[in-house]
């Protein structure tokens, strides 16, 4: 679904994919970080709304410097 949405925005220009699976698979990994992974380990509480905020916003900032169209 997420390859599929990708796809979609490269087909309008806005994204060069040469493997869209790899890249949906990218983002999703940036958008969890280590926040995910520290809570489910139980060494933290849950991210404020702040924390989710600037966790995402970073990885997609990070996805369209690698991907978006110059």
């Amino acid at each position: 679904m997420a390859a599929g949405k990708l796809e979609g925005l490269a087909s309008a220009g806005h994204l060069t994919l040469p493997a869209p699976a790899l890249a949906a698979d990218q983002l999703c990994s940036m958008w969890q970080g280590m926040l995910t992974k520290e809570v489910r380990m139980g060494v933290r509480p849950p991210p404020t709304d702040e924390e989710l905020k600037r966790q995402i916003t970073s990885a997609v900032d990070v996805f369209l410097m690698a991907y978006g169209r110059r």
